[in-house]
């Protein structure tokens, strides 16, 4: 199963089959740490116990600070995002459910970095356009 969590970007989603909701997120750490312990005690671990108590997780109307916010208290790497209405750090489930198939993509600190970098690229180019017309038209 750590093959599969290092394949997938460092965590999986748990899904509750009956109800296809998302009911949590097992990340390689909380994976390590459910197999150390079931090694000491000598017994096997599923999958269930694995995961965390609290799911973290961020609407698609979160901010990229609200991000940072999650990812840097919860020690983790990704957040779920869903396509539901929510406060901005919201955490464990909302009574409806999250829904699998409102789940829009895992955000993560590469993610939050990439985007930055747009950003400052995207107004690093505004900003040269902005100069060259003014040179050109002789404003200044």
């Amino acid at each position: 199963m750590s093959d599969l969590i290092a394949a997938h970007g460092h965590c999986l989603l748990v899904v509750d089959p009956a109800e296809v909701n998302v009911v949590g997120i097992v990340t390689l750490t909380d994976l390590q740490q459910a197999l150390n312990a079931a090694h000491q005690q000598g017994g096997p671990v599923s999958l269930g116990e694995c995961r965390r108590n609290d799911l973290v997780w961020l609407p698609d109307s979160a901010h990229l600070g609200d991000l940072e916010d999650q990812l840097g208290s919860q020690g983790i790497r990704q957040v779920p995002v869903f396509a539901v209405s929510a406060g901005p750090l919201p955490r464990g489930l909302p009574s409806n459910g999250l829904g699998l198939d409102a789940l829009r993509g895992l955000a993560s600190r590469d993610g939050l970095a990439l985007a930055l970098a747009r950003h400052d690229y995207q107004d690093a180019i505004s900003e040269q356009s902005l100069a060259s017309s003014a040179s050109a038209t002789g404003s200044a």
